[in-house]
């Protein structure tokens, strides 16, 4: 009986309004503006991503690796921010609080701040898979020579017999080894030979061109850049020098030309920069000052993006 009541209500509802289903209040719809301008701005921070997601593509860094990461730093700059905030520069953070401003339940927010970098990326399952088939390639007595060297290894072969295809079978299940030599080949971890047969080039997944320290030093411009962009963010009336001149159209027989002209003269103009800071200094004789630095780039933007039009049609189906 309440179920019918409550069903014939609905149905005058709907009969009233004439939509399917109740409109939100003005309130509410007043309430949701904020989260939508959150959602609309992390949205937004996807296309400064899509670079880092781009060298992780290249080095092997899984998406879970890079989660556990991106959770780190989450913490960690929450710490930093609290810690500024803080009238007391020296009590430290409680972890709650940290947890509810990053949204990390205070338990693991406990655990990343008690755990070093390296140590919580031992703990990621989601690896990229073609790691431990390399890892066994290079260490396992079957697929080594007598010389204790890799085995050139064919793509298929007998039951029983050492073979790339076991070795795909074994290590990335639900993969064919042909989708296994395309994903191998695009890191340089092997060489596909002209005798079916395979060579292995590095024990694990990752451009062999892309060091570690050449990483790092990437992600410090790419950081202080970030910071100046931020500021002029929160500070749009004492906004620090940022500006950019597109050359549209551009004959690309001259682009070499023009990567010459700009690197001579921005690299004139940071001469004379350093000379004179340089002297100002000497003769002010200051012990300790404020860090700064000027940074001069160039940018060539590819002629279409496909994974711009991606995150487009994503937005517009949710």
């Amino acid at each position: 009986m309440l179920l019918r009541n409550r069903k014939t209500v609905i149905q005058k509802t709907l009969k009233r309004t004439g939509r399917r289903g109740i409109e939100p209040s003005r309130a509410a719809r007043k309430r949701s503006q904020p989260g939508r301008r959150r959602q609309s701005a992390a949205l937004a921070l996807a296309l400064a991503l899509q670079p880092i997601v781009d060298v992780c593509l290249e080095l092997g860094v899984t998406s879970p690796e890079m989660e556990r990461i991106l959770r780190g730093v989450f913490v960690d700059r929450a710490e930093f921010a609290l810690a500024q905030n803080s009238t007391t520069r020296k009590a430290k953070a409680s972890d709650l609080k940290i947890g509810l401003m990053t949204g990390v339940h205070r338990n693991f927010v406990n655990q990343i701040r008690a755990t070093r970098p390296h140590a919580r990326l031992q703990q990621v399952q989601g690896r990229h898979r073609g790691d431990a088939l390399l890892g066994a390639w290079s260490t396992e007595g079957p697929y080594l020579t007598s010389a204790a060297s890799p085995r050139d290894l064919p793509i298929k072969g007998p039951e029983g017999v050492p073979s790339f295809g076991a070795l795909v079978s074994r290590y990335m299940p639900g993969v064919r080894p042909s989708t296994a030599i395309t994903e191998l080949r695009r890191s340089g971890a092997i060489q596909l030979l002209p005798d079916e047969r395979v060579r292995l080039r590095s024990s694990s997944v990752g451009h062999r061109g892309i060091s570690a320290p050449s990483v790092a030093a990437a992600g410090s411009k790419l950081s202080r850049l970030a910071r100046n962009l931020m500021h002029n963010l929160r500070s749009a009336d004492q906004s620090w020098f940022c500006k950019t001149v597109e050359l549209r159209s551009i004959d690309e027989r001259r682009i070499p030309m023009i990567r010459q002209t700009i690197a001579k003269r921005s690299q004139s103009f940071l001469d004379v920069l350093a000379n004179e800071f340089t002297e100002e200094q000497t003769s002010n004789a200051v012990d300790a000052g404020m860090p700064f630095g000027v940074t001069v780039f160039y940018h060539e933007d590819p002629k279409s993006s496909s994974s711009k039009g991606a995150l487009q049609r994503r937005r517009n189906n949710s």
